[in-house]
């Protein structure tokens, strides 16, 4: 948000702008003095209780929201342009040789700027190198010239080998990078994880949802083929797994990743990392907190649990299955023989594949 702008303009109409701590469910005032106007605008922090409010003549007033509303209008464009750029350079990547013949990515925006260009079949397109150079491209003949000196550069394009293999249930993501679908309980998906959890966790399904992430699922394939090269395909350990949370930590999880920042806050006997158990009714009992309705929620992810060996409290890492300090175990349990829990140490080890709301 253009803060500095939104801050001028206050100032210039002698508009105040205070920050206020929400007690109660207290709404505007709606005995105004005059033409004094007062508009409030909830913090969307986890807190929920912070309101701003404004409070001077309504028409100036009404500019200021205005301003405010455009400002966060255009972040929110930046941001899915980023993420937008971000997607292409998963699977198509324009390169640049530099003076010494070796071939430098593109920056995400510029790898956009060809990328776009090449499709629709243009010829020529001007950017800027990371060294402030203006050059020159010419898609057809794959070379760039600096428009100083007139020196020569190959560029070329590469894609990746293989696609990224999107889950088969997944809905169509229409250049999206996260989507949140809901279950049907009709529906042979629904049953599956359902029947998963009511094996052991004995409580009413209120719903079922999916969690569609592009980043975290892209990552955590990347993850699954190192762990199997390093391996080999028998051990690879890929488990359905089962992860209590609050309902403040719900976007963090499903929208970033596992957050190993809050191991040691309930318990860390195996390791500090994220834990995910075997049967859900240990997560849903004991680390699914209920929100203010009495709901409470638990992940059912896919974990790489890889090669893995008995954790103590002591532990921030797997240790070494042997005299290589490279080759370290995947993960650490509770019981080698019959592990009821896992511990990771690697936030693209486990995708939060579900999300089961019940009570």
């Amino acid at each position: 948000m253009e803060l500095e702008a939104v801050q001028a303009k206050v100032k210039v109409l002698g508009i105040s702008l205070e920050c206020r701590r929400r007690q109660s469910s207290e709404g505007v005032n709606g005995n105004r003095a005059g033409n004094a106007a007062r508009a409030e605008a909830r913090d969307r922090s986890r807190s929920g209780k912070e309101v701003y409010v404004l409070t001077g003549l309504k028409e100036d007033v009404l500019g200021v929201i205005e301003l405010v509303n455009r400002a966060i209008q255009e972040a929110l464009c930046e941001d899915l342009q980023d993420k937008e750029e971000a997607m292409l350079a998963l699977t198509v990547q324009w390169s640049i040789q530099d003076i010494n013949k070796a071939w430098q990515e593109l920056s995400l925006h510029d790898n956009y700027m060809l990328e776009e260009a090449h499709l629709e079949k243009r010829v020529f397109v001007d950017l800027t190198a990371p060294d402030g150079v203006m050059l020159r491209v010419n898609l057809m003949a794959e070379e760039a010239t600096n428009l100083l000196t007139g020196a020569m550069y190959k560029v070329k394009r590469s894609e990746s080998e293989t696609a990224l293999e999107l889950p088969t249930e997944w809905e169509p993501m229409h250049r999206e990078v996260f989507k949140k679908v809901q279950l049907q309980p009709n529906s042979p998906e629904y049953q599956t994880v359902a029947h998963g959890f009511l094996k052991t966790a004995k409580y009413n399904i209120q719903k079922i949802e999916r969690v569609q992430n592009y980043y975290l699922w892209h990552a955590y394939t990347v993850c699954r083929q190192r762990i199997a090269a390093k391996n080999g395909p028998a051990d690879l350990g890929e488990k359905t797994l089962y992860h209590g949370t609050s309902a403040e930590s719900c976007h963090c999880i499903e929208r970033d990743r596992f957050n190993r920042s809050y191991a040691g806050q309930h318990a860390a006997m195996f390791g500090k990392g994220v834990y995910f158990a075997v049967n859900a009714q240990y997560s849903a009992s004991r680390y699914s907190p209920p929100d203010a309705s009495g709901l409470k929620r638990l992940y059912v992810a896919r974990v790489l649990t890889g090669r893995y060996t008995v954790g103590n409290s002591s532990m921030k890492d797997t240790p070494p299955r042997g005299s290589d300090q490279t080759d370290c175990f995947d993960s650490l349990v509770n019981n080698q023989q019959q592990p009821t829990m896992f511990v990771i140490f690697h936030d693209d080890q486990a995708y939060p594949e579900y999300l089961i709301t019940f009570n």
